[in-house]
């Protein structure tokens, strides 16, 4: 029958002649052998409860309610990039009216420079 391996460490804790130096490596290979009868050592114990703690307070965290400051920096958030993109949209619509105009004076300074031709005057470039 196996001992836990709590009840094990608890009961060479207790006897009298008991120092860690002493462990012997046949000691240590009962604690080993004990390990996987479903009870936790206490050193395994002491390693599981940070991790234990930081996940509960992870799922605390991430459980909350967005509160109201959260909620107004997503709104204007929000509002920030809606006015990007009416601001990107407008600088858009002056691009094209720009090319536009560009094509609409190379169209005149060619029909003046036809007209000049025409006229036998020179026109400078």
């Amino acid at each position: 029958m196996r001992v836990p391996v709590r009840l094990f460490i608890i009961n060479l804790m207790r006897a009298e002649s008991f120092s860690w130096q002493r462990l012997t490596s046949s000691r240590l290979s009962k604690v080993k052998c004990a390990r996987y009868s479903g009870y936790m050592t206490p050193f395994q114990f002491c390693r599981l409860r940070p991790c234990a703690v930081l996940s509960v307070l992870a799922l605390s965290v991430a459980c909350t309610p967005p509160s109201q400051q959260d909620l107004q920096s997503a709104q204007a958030l929000s509002e920030l990039g809606e006015s990007f993109n009416d601001v990107r949209l407008e600088q858009q619509q002056l691009q094209d009216q720009v090319d536009s105009l560009k094509f609409v004076l190379a169209r005149q300074d060619s029909v003046i420079r036809t007209l000049a031709n025409l006229a036998g005057v020179q026109v400078p470039r």
